[in-house]
């Protein structure tokens, strides 16, 4: 490697005799300068487009385990959900088949609810599951 001594040193001038040669020799070590100045700009370009790239990386990598985290949230709570809706679905088929062996069944109109007075003179209201009226 070319230190800058040697670009302008006198022990390079000394085996020169000619002035052109010279002046060549002088300006090709400004040229060497001038391009080491621009290789240096050049690398600290691209370190810190280097940084900014991993910046964005941890950013992703964040936003990646976040949406994890939502995603086993979600999953979670799915699963709760659908052991509630089993358990509610075995509850009204347990009750239906009560109601059917104990034939609380009535003919009542085409609908899925109607009301009907008790004998305290307020209105009961009967909700129709699974073909069965049940009291509310």
């Amino acid at each position: 490697m070319i230190t800058e001594g040697e670009l302008e040193g006198p022990s390079l001038s000394q085996h020169v005799h000619d002035p052109d040669e010279s002046f060549a020799i002088q300006r090709a070590g400004v040229l060497a300068e001038d391009c080491l100045v621009e290789a240096g700009a050049t690398i600290a370009a691209h370190e810190a487009e280097l940084k900014q790239k991993d910046e964005e990386i941890v950013a992703m990598k964040e936003r990646l385990q976040a949406s994890e985290q939502k995603l086993q949230w979600e999953e979670a709570k799915n699963a709760w959900l659908n052991e509630v809706t089993d358990t509610l679905r075995s509850e009204i088929q347990s009750l239906c088949n009560e109601s059917t062996k104990a034939k609380l069944t009535r003919k009542v109109p085409d609908r899925d609810w109607y009301m009907r007075p008790s004998n305290g003179g307020r209105q009961i209201l009967w909700l129709r599951t699974c073909g069965v009226f049940l009291k509310h």
